[in-house]
């Protein structure tokens, strides 16, 4: 099952994508929620971006078990990392996030390991 494949690369990715913006809804649908008891969160449960959230989730836990069940899990469990550059671009762009230089050199890190990982 050897190195990294366009194929197995594009599904990573992809449910990457998928985890990053169930992450995005859920801080978006948290802005205006205050959870105070069992009752509240049940109810954050089924606001919109939560529950959106929640089937993105749902639909990216499915395409994992694809993933799991083809490739072997030392080759693609370390691409998962590309979450984290993701949830920064995600940051920065759609929440408004700062993003400092810290940040960035060590996105730039996760970057060489996952290129050194798919060789």
């Amino acid at each position: 099952m050897g190195g990294i494949s366009i194929e197995k690369f594009f599904l990573v990715f992809l449910n990457c994508i998928l985890l990053v913006s169930g992450q995005i809804l859920w801080k978006i649908g948290l802005r205006n929620i205050k959870i105070a008891g069992i009752k509240s969160l049940i109810t954050a449960f089924f606001t919109p971006n939560i529950f959106g959230g929640l089937v993105i989730y749902g639909f990216a836990t499915l395409l994992w078990f694809y993933i799991l069940k083809r490739y072997d899990f030392t080759k693609v469990y370390p691409l998962q990392s590309m979450s984290y550059i993701l949830a920064l671009f995600a940051g920065y762009f759609i929440l408004n996030e700062t993003i400092t230089r810290n940040t960035i050199l060590g996105s730039l890190i996760i970057c060489v390991g996952i290129f050194v990982l798919s060789k």
